[in-house]
């Protein structure tokens, strides 16, 4: 009874939490329709035989279009179980931009690209939103949300993009491969922006006033010029909202470290385009957010280029990560480190930052400092130099770490109002009748590179990345903090809610633990292959060598007897008839010993595809025959009652 009574109230929570979701999201549609002043038209193109990845997006998809459709505003065109040829199809792609997607799915344990297509167009009298895929990842509530919202409320709020060495809105110049210039590319983060908001570049070249934007993007200001620096200042002083993003030594996204110097100009196929343009000072701006960052001099006076402590973590949520050896500068925030209080990080869990640095309040600092996310107390910092000089050498490096510091803190809210701009503010409004001046509004993040490209990726389709399952959720963090900075709390309300699905959880376990088993032994095998193959090489190297000795004994001049010159002539043909073919040998022995680790590695992922077939197929027979047993036996028992009851009081005779 009671196990019954706990399934339940389980089931009746869930109806609950079920009930409750669908009121809010009617109440949050209805506030947005009713913003329309034209009827807003929704087309939707969907593909036959989508993976099975996509089969529950394309579920919530049309469950809550269907929903919308209800009301009088909204004009739902529904195209379903489309082939890829069909008119329909090519409708989507000349009208809308709509095309077939290729997507990466596992099917019967392999990788393979499946051609599909889930896109909508969302129209409001001239204003169009077209998403060209519904990607799996992505919570389909938040996308259909934000994209009527982005149609029915008139203008779209304004990001500035801060134009910086970084360079995320792209259209300039950067370092490619080689030290050769090329055209830098658009940031996932500001394609993603872009749907939401309008995005402007901003030079810093001159003042930026009260309200020319509802928030300020700076990625890398330490590139900024002494003048742009100083606009900068002064924006964030007049109370502009401002997301910054200062990364010490960033490794993925192309931009110069916090110590190091700009971008010299032009440049290209005719060399450096001249010395580099100055920077302006960054501990400046650390001064106005009353900061205090741990650094080294970069260089010698006069120069005031500083490089701040790199974070460290000995905590890492991913064994195969371990595994492969990858630095402890790779810091991944849990759950418990994320500041659950605040919108912006509440109920993430968790947050990946690759070589971050730190920042903390100065001593007696007035505004108010609101860590999002801190490291574990396993943690603590590394200088920019001993870092860069011992990259590759795994144990100077962790020498070179020193003992642990306690937690740090990576991002965080700084707020408030200054001293002396009180004072001012006070006195405007006294003597000129002004607004009081709002107060700084700052998020500060020690890291760029946490807003990588692939990262996005990941979030859309996680199951691309079958080796391992990140967890992560960066883009919802970079995107709940521009929410938070434009005053745009209903996105991120809508962002952080998932939909929690009933999975077989000791399959998954079981799955897991095979794959895990697999990859431990493809490693063993790529040891042993380059053990081998090293072996092998030495040999050659120690043969080859030995020639080479006796041919120097030969050109000794020191040597009492002159060498043969028939003797010396032979030798050294020998050691290059020698060395072609120790040549052949080796890149012969090299393709024998690919061919067997691939024998291996095939051989291992069969026998690991086998083992996870036989689990999920164990489970289903399971599922087959379990299900029917209860019933039996209940059945059974009523059957043995009767009878026994049926026999009370008969006569003997009468019983067989």
């Amino acid at each position: 009874a009671k196990k019954k009574s706990g399934r339940n109230s389980k089931e009746t929570k869930k109806a609950t939490e079920k009930l409750e979701k669908a009121i809010e999201l009617k109440e949050e549609a209805t506030k947005e329709l009713a913003a329309a002043t034209q009827p807003i038209q929704i087309e939707v193109f969907i593909s036959r035989d989508l993976p099975p990845s996509y089969v529950r997006t394309r579920y919530d998809l049309i469950s809550m279009l269907k929903e919308f459709s209800q009301w009088p505003h909204v004009e739902l065109v529904l195209h379903d179980n489309l082939e890829l040829f069909s008119e329909e199809v090519t409708k989507a792609e000349e009208r809308y931009g709509i095309t077939p997607q290729f997507v990466r799915v596992r099917e019967r344990g392999e990788l393979q690209n499946k051609e599909i297509i889930m896109g909508a167009a969302f129209r409001c009298g001239l204003k169009k939103v077209v998403i060209p895929v519904f990607d799996y990842g992505i919570s389909v509530e938040y996308e259909l949300m934000r994209s009527i919202a982005t149609v029915a409320t008139g203008k779209a709020k304004t990001v500035g993009v801060v134009r910086t060495d970084a360079q995320v809105n792209g259209g300039g110049i950067s370092m490619g491969p080689g030290g050769r210039p090329q055209p830098s590319q658009q940031q996932a983060l500001i394609t993603e922006l872009a749907k939401q908001y309008e995005i402007e570049d901003v030079d810093l070249n001159s003042k930026v006033e009260r309200g020319e934007y509802d928030m300020l993007l700076v990625v890398q200001p330490s590139s900024l010029g002494p003048e742009q620096m100083s606009h900068l200042i002064a924006a964030i002083r007049n109370g502009q909202p401002t997301a910054i993003f200062e990364d010490p030594f960033p490794s993925f996204v192309s931009a110069p470290a916090t110590g190091s110097n700009r971008q010299s100009p032009g440049g290209g196929m005719f060399g450096p385009g001249g010395p580099p343009p100055p920077k302006g000072n960054i501990t400046d701006l650390w001064k106005l957010l009353q900061l205090e960052i741990p650094t080294d001099r970069a260089a010698p006076p006069p120069s005031s280029n500083v490089h701040p402590k790199l974070i460290w973590q000995t905590y890492n949520p991913y064994p195969r990560l371990q595994l492969q050896g990858i630095p402890d500068t790779w810091v991944f925030i849990p759950r418990d480190n994320l500041n659950q209080e605040h919108q912006i990080t509440r109920g993430l869990n968790q947050l990946f930052f690759p070589v971050p640095g730190m920042i903390r309040p100065r001593e007696g600092a007035k505004l108010k400092f609101v860590p999002l996310a801190k490291t574990t107390a396993f943690s603590g910092w590394i200088s920019f130099k001993d870092y860069t000089e011992n990259l590759g050498n795994m144990g100077t490096l962790r020498e070179k770490q020193g003992g642990e510091r306690g937690s740090q803190t990576i991002a965080a809210h700084i707020t408030g109002s200054l001293e002396g701009d009180k004072e001012k503010s006070k006195k405007e409004k006294k003597n000129q009748g002004q607004k009081k001046k709002p107060p700084i509004n700052v998020i500060y993040v020690a890291d760029i590179d946490m807003m990588h490209g692939p990262f996005f990726t990941i979030r859309a389709r996680p199951d691309e990345f079958v080796d391992i399952k990140w967890r992560f959720e960066n883009p919802t963090f970079l995107l709940n903090i521009v929410d938070e900075l434009t005053s745009e709390e209903r996105y991120i309300k809508i962002r952080n809610r998932r939909t929690k699905y009933s999975t077989l959880q000791t399959v998954e376990a079981k799955t897991e633990e095979a794959l895990e088993s697999e990859y431990k032994e493809n490693l063993r095998y790529e040891e042993e292959f380059n053990k081998k193959t090293k072996e092998y090489n030495d040999k050659i190297e120690a043969e080859i060598a030995a020639f080479r000795k006796e041919i120097e004994d030969l050109q000794d001049p020191n040597r009492k007897e002159p060498p043969d010159p028939a003797e010396l002539r032979a030798k050294i043909i020998s050691l290059t008839t020698k060395q072609i073919i120790n040549d052949r040998k080796k890149n012969a022995e090299q393709q024998r010993l690919e061919r067997e680790r691939d024998k291996k590695l095939v051989k291992t992922r069969r026998e690991v595809e086998q083992k996870i077939r036989n689990i999920r197929n164990r489970y289903k027979l399971f599922a087959v025959l379990f299900p029917p047993i209860p019933p039996l036996m209940i059945g059974f028992g009523v059957f043995i009652l009767r009878r026994l009851r049926e026999r009370e009081g008969a006569e003997k005779s009468r019983l067989r």
